[in-house]
């Protein structure tokens, strides 16, 4: 980037000047391919950033031939960025997907795909459901060995997490500290999304690479609250039942329950029964 207009055009993309955009796009279509020398960035990466307010521009960039999956100097693809800065408009991502953009791609800074920079946003379940069912997956892992849901878990976003379970993210999956999702929780979580993991088998024994268990976590965190839940559900010991085993002690127990009911039913048809011949045999004596 070496001339005046470079520098206004980024700068056109950065603060959501379509008239300028278009203007210099006109002139200098080649602009297009600009990057940054301090970041590496191109335009569309620029107007990525804070691009709620910036759709049409993002449009016309990628009318234009705008590269959607050109990285930076982190290794961020536009569509990286846009869901690290957390955007709400879905539409801006649809237009990224239909350009080309990879759905799935990681960054060389942390490792990050675009589906773990949106979970690490608290309550962006609409952005993160929309990832999913565009293919994102929430199998990879960052440097750090985390996932989609250690991300999730880590911000306390139960719908989230739910999300992500229901798309077969593993709740036993260990990062490079050996923290499941689980641990993440205890950090500050709480009770109904405990028992979103829990109802999909999340093992409250594992340990991680310090020997420590999610409840040991959550002791250390002073998280009083979750400690005294995790003790009045027995954890530790009947949480680490499976679920399906669960489901059938419970049927089990309900069946129990059913056939005592139907047996004491059974006796007081028997007892009215014997009541009226009783009485009749009186009358006919």
């Amino acid at each position: 980037m070496n001339d005046g207009d470079a520098e206004s055009f980024f700068n056109s993309c950065k603060c959501g000047d379509l008239s300028q955009v278009k203007e210099l796009i006109t002139k200098k279509p080649e602009l297009i391919k600009e990057t940054h020398p301090e970041d590496g960035n191109t335009p569309l990466h620029v107007a990525c950033i804070d691009a709620d307010q910036k759709r049409e521009i993002i449009e016309l960039l990628l009318a234009h031939k705008a590269d959607p999956n050109v990285p930076n100097n982190d290794g961020n693809t536009p569509l990286c960025v846009l869901c690290d800065c957390g955007t709400t408009d879905l539409k801006i991502i649809d237009l990224l997907l239909s350009a080309g953009a990879d759905i799935n791609v990681s960054n060389s800074k942390e490792g990050y795909t675009p589906l773990m920079f949106a979970t690490q946003k608290y309550k962006n379940y609409d952005v993160v459901h929309y990832l999913v069912g565009a293919g994102a997956s929430p199998h990879p892992k960052s440097h750090m060995g985390d996932t989609a849901l250690h991300l999730a878990c880590r911000v306390n976003d139960e719908n989230t997490i739910w999300l992500l379970i229901e798309e077969d993210a593993n709740p036993n999956e260990k990062n490079n500290a050996g923290n499941t999702p689980f641990h993440e929780l205890c950090k500050g979580g709480n009770t109904k999304a405990f028992e979103i993991l829990m109802d999909a088998n999340a093992d409250p024994n594992l340990t991680n690479e310090d020997g420590k268990t999610p409840l040991d976590i959550a002791k250390a965190h002073q998280q009083s609250h979750l400690v005294a839940w995790l003790r009045n559900h027995e954890f530790g010991r009947s949480l680490s039942v499976p679920l399906q085993v669960r489901r059938k002690r419970q049927n089990n127990n309900n069946n129990h329950s059913s056939g005592v009911v139907m047996m004491v039913g059974m006796v007081a048809v028997a007892v009215a029964a014997a009541v009226s011949y009783y009485f009749k045999f009186k009358r006919d004596k």
